[in-house]
């Protein structure tokens, strides 16, 4: 009986944690042509040259170039904490 309300309990807790939106540490998700750049505004259409950071309180920003995202990171307060992804020249995998 025990180990059902363990889980239970474990099933519910995963459960409230996907439906509050709560993602993984990763990457943000582009939209291509409607995902627009957090510095100049310009829609990321080539998903090749976007980048992205993530600051210490998981806000997630996705830039057109690596150029408007440093400037952007040069502005953060704590700009030693920011979580950084960018493509891969070859392949365009994060």
């Amino acid at each position: 009986m025990r180990t059902r309300t363990l889980i239970a309990a474990a099933a519910a807790a995963a459960a409230l944690t996907t439906a509050c939106g709560v993602k993984a540490d990763g990457p943000p998700d582009i939209a291509v042509d409607r995902t627009p750049c957090a510095h100049c505004g310009m829609l990321i259409s080539e998903p090749a040259y976007a980048a992205a950071y993530r600051t210490p309180q998981s806000e997630s920003r996705v830039f057109d170039d690596i150029g408007c995202l440093l400037k952007a990171a040069a502005r953060e307060p704590r700009a030693d904490a920011l979580r950084f992804w960018f493509h891969d020249a070859a392949t365009a995998v994060w």
